[in-house]
């Protein structure tokens, strides 16, 4: 037991010489570590998110604006609107998915400031990425409009 005191006793005093490993360990180990996620990161995730929403709703609003002989009739409407149930059951599906990554990043950066959350901002944005391309056929109704 005296070997051990004796031995921490030599940690703390060498702790505030610079340059030792038991000084770098003790600096390290009693800083402050700051997130390198910060939360501009997570509203440009957030702002992607927004977009492709307008979108989809700019999709759900022209399949849905007419009956369906009617868009159906129209040579624009139909190649467009001919699977929109499909296409939103998969756009919903991607919302859904994307909404509950951001939901957890913001969760995980809030109650972790210290703790990188590099992946679970990447995991929202890839969440983001697959509700994009799950609404891209939606894209060519804004283009129209």
């Amino acid at each position: 037991m005296k070997r051990f005191a004796i031995i921490f006793a030599l940690a703390l005093s060498l702790g505030g010489c610079a340059g030792t490993p038991v000084g770098d360990a003790l600096r390290v180990a009693t800083s402050t570590i700051t997130n390198p996620v910060q939360e501009v990161n997570i509203y440009q995730v957030k702002t992607g998110y927004a977009a492709v929403l307008e979108v989809a709703a700019s999709y759900r609003d022209y399949c849905w604006s007419r009956p369906f002989a009617a868009l159906m009739a129209d040579p624009i409407a139909k190649p467009i609107c001919e699977h929109r149930r499909s296409i939103m059951r998969a756009i919903d599906k991607a919302d859904d998915h994307a909404f509950d990554a951001i939901t957890r990043a913001e969760t995980f950066i809030r109650n972790n400031p210290t703790i990188n959350a590099v992946s679970v901002v990447r995991e929202a944005w890839a969440a983001v990425q697959d509700f994009q391309s799950a609404a891209s056929s939606a894209a060519i109704i804004t283009a129209a409009k």
